[in-house]
């Protein structure tokens, strides 16, 4: 149910019908989650022509933690081991650094999708990490 709620509350103010800019600014759903991303608009998708309250990445994630319960379930019970759970988590953390150095390295340019995706790896691996513990 949390993640349900967090994903309707990082949509942000356009999900609800605010099609002002200078609202946006003042939202509550921004303002919620300001300590948790940088809201950078130009890192943002937009609904009805406004940002949403965070980044696409941190939109990703919290796809991520929403969609980790069905594939949890999806995955057979003899697989939830939290060692390949932390080594899952691991290595989207060395993506997600790899993403983001070789962008300011001038190497790559990352996208809005590229962030959801790397976004929602985390989310979902972090939800296996935290829940599969055999």
């Amino acid at each position: 149910m949390g993640a349900i709620a967090s994903v309707i509350i990082a949509t942000g103010p356009g999900l609800f019908g605010t099609t002002d800019i200078t609202e946006w600014f003042t939202s509550w759903q921004r303002f919620i989650l300001s300590g948790t991303c940088h809201q950078s608009p130009d890192r943002s998708y937009f609904i009805s022509g406004i940002p949403m309250a965070v980044c696409s990445r941190c939109y990703g994630f919290y796809w991520g933690l929403l969609a980790g319960l069905p594939l949890a379930l999806l995955i057979p019970s003899r697989y939830h081991q939290r060692k390949q759970a932390l080594l899952f988590l691991a290595a989207v953390v060395v993506l997600i650094t790899a993403d983001v150095a070789f962008s300011m390295a001038g190497l790559w340019q990352n996208t809005l999708t590229s962030r959801f995706i790397t976004g929602m790896l985390l989310g979902s691996s972090l939800y296996a990490a935290i829940f599969f513990n055999r």
